[in-house]
């Protein structure tokens, strides 16, 4: 083999980890950008629980006010009653949406040290 046939030979090895280093770079940065998706979006069911704990908060409030006067006639009462109801199923939505929602914010810290660990030479450190 020529000297200048070895030159290529070793500056193809050579090339290689930077290809490799390139190709990891490209996948930190797919999965920044997975990453702040995944964010938006619990960050958009954050705020739809919000609203849905107002609501909740709301109607139960409604229903104590009804409770009060439930015994005055029967359309009182019935009124009590759907309120209750209509509260009940809130606060169950309300505790099912905050578990799934803990459990994602649980998997969201989870890909954040994932991140954090296989990207950490691409992390801006300032």
């Amino acid at each position: 083999m020529k000297f200048s046939g070895l030159l290529a030979v070793s500056a193809l090895v050579l090339a290689l980890p930077s290809v490799a280093q390139a190709k990891t770079a490209a996948e930190c940065q797919k999965m920044a950008v997975e990453l702040n998706s995944d964010k938006q979006a619990y960050m958009k069911s954050h705020a739809e629980l919000k609203k849905l704990q107002e609501e909740a908060e709301l109607v139960g409030l409604e229903y104590d006010d009804a409770k009060e006067t439930s015994t005055w006639t029967e359309a009182h009462k019935e009124k009590s009653d759907a309120l209750q109801a209509k509260f009940t199923n809130l606060k169950n939505d309300v505790n099912s949406k905050s578990l799934a929602l803990m459990e994602r914010q649980s998997q969201l810290n989870a890909q954040i040290t994932s991140f954090q660990t296989l990207c950490s030479a691409y992390i801006s450190k300032d």
